[in-house]
């Protein structure tokens, strides 16, 4: 398995502490979440990443050359990063995955666990929504399976919902045949300025056959806690346990 991450950011929210670096090169634990990122992947045996890189690509690919490991470590470098939303870095990849592949965002912080449970395409990590959360969260079928993926921007269902939590893991098929096919769509109407979980939205929406894989995983949390968490008191054992959903499987 491969893995491709959205690294091409500014990290406004994270202004304070970044530096004017990349957000994912922001130490917590005595780490950057970009290193701790490529460890975890090196050691869960993905041997290919794709980095798509924008805000400061140049210190980014030496910070991840440096980490690498094992990993062959490639880059697609998305220079609109300033006036698009990550539709387009993830667009922007297209072939370049050879198989199936992981999908986060470069400000993830996450266990081996969480990425050891996801691994079976075509799953979603998502978390049972709380009241302070905020973002793409999404319904889930009764028989595991993610029915309906609800942007920040749309009005939310009634019952219950879950928060998705930016990983995910894509069959090289479903990537050719559903997912890059609705974001080409998206920037083919200058909808750049969606993010990519739109795209699964909308191959969700368009594929009602559904899938049945689950697994119970560790929650992952958000780089973006950074903003309000002391980055010397964070720690990474989970908080709580949930489930890796089927996104959707086709034919």
């Amino acid at each position: 398995m491969e893995a491709v991450i959205l690294a091409a950011g500014i990290g406004s929210r994270l202004a304070g502490t970044t530096g004017g670096m990349p957000k994912c090169m922001v130490r917590i634990g005595g780490r950057s979440i970009l290193s701790r990122a490529l460890a975890i992947l090196d050691a869960a045996g993905v041997r290919r990443v794709i980095i798509v890189t924008g805000h400061e690509r140049e210190a980014l690919e030496r910070h991840a050359g440096m980490h690498a490991g094992r990993l062959v470590v490639e880059f697609v470098h998305n220079a609109d990063y300033h006036s698009t939303n990550n539709c387009v870095s993830l667009w922007m990849v297209r072939s370049q995955p050879s198989e199936d592949f992981v999908l986060l965002e470069s400000d993830l912080l996450f266990t081996a666990g969480t990425l050891a449970s996801v691994m079976r395409p075509d799953a979603a990590a998502v978390f049972r929504l709380g009241p302070w959360m905020h973002g793409t969260v999404a319904t889930v079928a009764e028989d595991g399976r993610v029915a309906k993926i609800i942007l920040s921007d749309e009005a939310r269902p009634s019952g219950e919902l879950y928060k998705t939590v930016n990983l995910y893991a894509l069959r090289h098929r479903t990537w050719l045949d559903a997912v890059w096919p609705a974001l080409d769509r998206m920037v083919r109407r200058n909808d750049i300025g969606r993010i990519y979980e739109r795209a699964f939205a909308l191959a969700i929406d368009a594929d009602d056959r559904g899938g049945t894989a689950r697994a119970t995983i560790e929650v992952p949390v958000d780089g973006d806690a950074a903003e309000v968490v002391d980055g010397d008191a964070l720690r990474l054992e989970p908080t709580a346990l949930d489930h890796a959903h089927a996104l959707l499987v086709p034919a």
